[in-house]
């Protein structure tokens, strides 16, 4: 070990050589050691350190035409390259951060303690989703262990106001558990335009199923009309999950409510367990009415619970219940419940029990699938409201349609419930030809009275 009684010398664990090229022949060094995450090499008398990464992105600028709020741009790709020399420290990515109105929508790019090698490169893709209108602009940046952090990406944007609009423009569902179906939230969908938009379809994506009350073709969304679309979220594994309500219009555009959630391994809220969890129907005509399928609804609290509703959504009906005012604690009840489409294609709604436990209202999800068939009433339904017992309502009219290419026998008509009706129809309808049903409510006592109109055919 080689000495030195200068007392500004410090002494060293390596041994050095009495001579080596650098060195001077008297060696007079100084090892001043610093405390840090980084290797150090010992050569000689000096240190060399290992070099920290540096990243670049490319380009340095996105920019997208106008997007309609409610929809979602196409993707750019933004290219993240560790520049650093082979034997620097890997880049180390934490975190992508995006300003609100865009979204990440893939990404190949490590995030720690995965790492990113020097000289190599991974891509992040941009969309622009507006949440408002006008110039919009922001940033994607990284937080990583690069010298040259912030690595930053500017982004900018136009967001217009199309046909249609969601309000709120998303949806989040935090916490449900997987397996079962969140509380129900809702949204207005209404046409901005000035023109009537005919609704093409309505589908939800991932594991979230939507109910709702807007017209769908040949029916029409009137200038500044608007409808309300019920939306739950019924995770099946841990984890996030995210998707949207495609709203597709007559034009081609696709509206989207945007929907996220997440099972964080909470117990599902609420106090009511239902058997079976949904009711699914398979094809039932429009304006027709399937058998009724029963939910049996069990209070598994101890305490009881007061029910204030028990509804659903305009293509379901509730047929019979067994559920008093109040449920016991372990008790349980039944509510039996029709299908019966107002449009054509696959529907989803909500039986909904609005009730004084917590996380009122308590939902189960309803399915099925209309399909036009010989005839149609519109509307589908009727509703007399404030008609004291003993009185006769107004009329109101409904309009029957042979939808069929060919001639229809009617063989009878015929009302149910406290209701009358009266008809201008032939005994045979023919072929798109339709005919007109008035009818009237006459309650005998208080309370909800429910009855149909019904028309055998050939």
């Amino acid at each position: 070990m080689h000495t030195n009684q200068n007392p500004n010398y410090v002494s060293s664990s390596v041994p050095l050589p009495s001579r080596e090229p650098g060195c001077r022949s008297k060696l007079r060094c100084s090892v001043w050691v610093a405390l840090a995450a980084l290797a150090a090499a010992v050569t000689g008398c000096g240190v060399s350190f290992n070099t920290l990464p540096t990243v670049a992105l490319s380009p340095a600028a996105l920019s997208w035409h106008k997007v309609n709020i409610g929809n979602t741009s196409g993707q750019k790709v933004i290219t993240v390259t560790n520049t650093s020399p082979a034997k620097a420290i890997p880049l180390a990515i934490s975190s992508i951060n995006l300003s609100p109105n865009f979204i990440q929508t893939a990404n190949t790019c490590p995030i720690a303690p995965q790492l990113l090698a020097p000289g190599a490169s991974c891509t992040i893709s941009v969309a622009f989703r507006p949440q408002d209108s006008g110039t919009l602009t922001g940033t994607l940046s990284l937080t990583d262990n690069a010298t040259n952090a912030p690595s930053v990406v500017s982004l900018s944007a136009v967001g217009g106001v199309g046909f249609l609009l969601f309000s709120p423009t998303s949806l989040d569902f935090p916490g449900v558990a997987a397996n079962t179906v969140s509380q129900p939230q809702t949204a207005t969908l209404t046409n901005q335009g000035t023109t009537p938009v005919t609704i093409a379809t309505i589908i939800a994506s991932a594991h979230f199923s939507e109910g709702d009350n807007c017209p769908v073709s040949p029916n029409t969304l009137a200038p500044g009309g608007s409808c309300t679309v019920t939306v739950t979220s019924n995770p099946v594994a841990g984890g996030a999950v995210a998707g949207a309500i495609n709203v597709k219009d007559n034009f081609g555009n696709v509206t989207q409510l945007y929907l996220t959630g997440s099972d964080q391994g909470r117990q599902a809220v609420g106090v009511l367990d239902f058997s079976p969890s949904s009711l699914l129907w398979g094809k039932v005509a429009v304006g027709g009415t399937s058998a009724a399928k029963t939910v049996t609804i069990t209070n598994i609290q101890s305490a009881s619970v007061s029910f204030s509703s028990i509804a659903t959504g305009r293509d379901f009906t509730v047929t019979d219940s067994t559920c008093p005012a109040t449920l016991g604690g372990g008790q349980a009840c039944t509510v039996s419940v029709a299908f019966r489409p107002g449009t054509a294609g696959s529907i989803t709604e909500l039986l909904t029990l609005t009730d004084n436990a917590q996380g009122s209202p308590q939902a189960l999800a309803l399915n099925g699938t209309g399909i036009l068939g010989d005839m149609l009433f519109t509307p589908t339904a009727l509703s007399f409201a404030g008609v004291d017992p003993g009185q006769v309502s107004p009329a109101q009219a409904a309009t029957l349609t042979n939808e069929t290419q060919g001639s229809l026998n009617l063989s009878s008509i015929g009302v149910s419930g406290h209701f009358a009706q009266t008809n201008n129809c032939p005994a045979i309808l023919g072929p798109q030809a339709s005919c007109t049903f008035e009818v009237t409510a006459n309650p005998t006592a208080d309370g909800v009275i429910t009855g149909a109109v019904n028309v055998k055919d050939s």
